[in-house]
């Protein structure tokens, strides 16, 4: 993968330009530098804090390292030349943000789930709606989720592309803190794999004998003339089993963890409240894609299970069975790929297919497609 650190280009300085950049911005700014749930010997070791300096001192205010600078004229005089002077060679100040942004953006930042039990499909709380029939219960074992959607800056850090760079973003938001969209069901399980093998970690799925998706050919896309075959072949995906690497969630994993774990506690109908617009993003209070994190989490500290975008699951879409089953993965073929959580674009009055952003609605999709309004999040065992 490409390197994005500026550091090369500036060497024997202590600190790379985009960290040199972030002492002059307003506090919101500096967020976007200071991300959290990066180890401070990454950051260090990155260059992209000195060390021995405080890190951020509190969710959403800026870094201590402001606070230091702004203290010493002089060295905010100083820094301001050095911005002034990258600026004048080629680049500006949000272009060198979002690639600061990008060279950040990994590890993806995870939630432990612990296992248990709950009721799949059955509707909860007082915002309205209805069970999605028939309920059955379900067992699951733990497993670890992702704290937001998969963002544009953390797709850009493993792939290098962003095929939702060109959605509008809301006047104030982090455009590559937006979650990733556009992205078709095979395109995230490239990702999944991609970024286990960044890790170190035993890739999830199998195609073609390969886990490496180098060996799996050209994503599928209905402009391909070999369309049906390619899919064919993508479709015969399979988990590899004991992988300690990144994947989808199952459908049954994704409600257990927006219902809030074991037991479903708090009852509550969307993702963490009752009140859609405590959590959600969807129809009624925006028109676009938002930036991860800014409404409320749930009680598992998971941000915007309902709402903001669609998330793509392992499953293939099919009718729920009243079977009592333990960690269910789905039947084992079919045409759609389940999508959860609905969109930005949902309304609270659709419980069909397309999805209201209640925590039991449910939406598929074919794996092929990638929509504006779908994106993903990953888990781990």
């Amino acid at each position: 993968m490409k390197n994005i650190n500026h550091q090369k280009s500036f060497k024997g300085r202590k600190y790379n330009l985009s960290f040199l950049c972030s002492l002059l911005l307003t506090n919101r700014a500096r967020s976007r530098l200071c991300l959290h749930g990066h180890d401070r010997a990454s950051e260090e070791t990155k260059g992209l804090i000195p060390r021995g300096l405080p890190r951020k001192a509190a969710v959403g205010g800026g870094c201590r390292a402001r606070q230091l600078c702004c203290r010493c004229p002089a060295v905010l005089y100083l820094l301001f030349i050095i911005c002034s002077l990258s600026c004048s060679l080629g680049g500006d100040l949000d272009a060198w943000m979002d690639k600061a942004l990008v060279a950040n953006a990994l590890p993806i930042e995870m939630v432990w789930v612990p296992g248990g039990s709950f009721e799949l499909g059955k509707n909860l709380g007082t915002g309205g709606g209805s069970d999605i029939t028939p309920v059955s219960t379900v067992t699951l074992t733990g497993f670890h989720i992702g704290k937001f959607p998969v963002t544009q800056a953390e797709y850009m850090a493993v792939t290098e592309t962003n095929p939702g760079s060109d959605s509008y973003a809301s006047a104030g938001d982090i455009k590559l803190r937006r979650p990733v969209s556009r992205v078709s069901w095979y395109e995230a399980i490239v990702f999944c794999n991609k970024l286990s093998m960044l890790e170190g970690l035993s890739p999830a799925y199998l195609i073609n004998s390969s886990t490496n998706p180098s060996n799996w050919g050209t994503v599928p896309h209905e402009s391909y003339r070999d369309f049906e075959s390619d899919t064919g072949l993508w479709d015969a995906v399979v988990i590899v089993p004991g992988s300690t690497g990144y994947r989808l969630l199952t459908e049954a994993q994704w409600e257990y963890a927006a219902k809030g774990g074991n037991g479903s506690p708090g009852n509550f109908t969307f993702a963490g409240s009752d009140d859609p617009d405590e959590v959600a993003w969807y129809r009624n209070n925006t028109n676009r894609i938002r930036e991860v994190g800014l409404k409320t989490s749930n009680g598992l500290g998971i941000y915007d299970m309902s709402g903001n975008v669609f998330e793509w699951c392992w499953d293939w879409r099919a009718n729920y069975t009243s079977d009592v089953e333990t960690d269910p993965a789905g039947p084992a073929s079919g045409n759609q790929r389940v999508r959860r959580g609905g969109s930005y674009d949902s309304s609270l009055n659709d419980d069909s297919w397309s999805s209201s952003p209640r925590s039991v609605s449910r939406s598929g999709e074919t794996p092929h497609r990638n929509r504006w309004e779908t994106g993903f999040r990953v888990a781990r065992p």
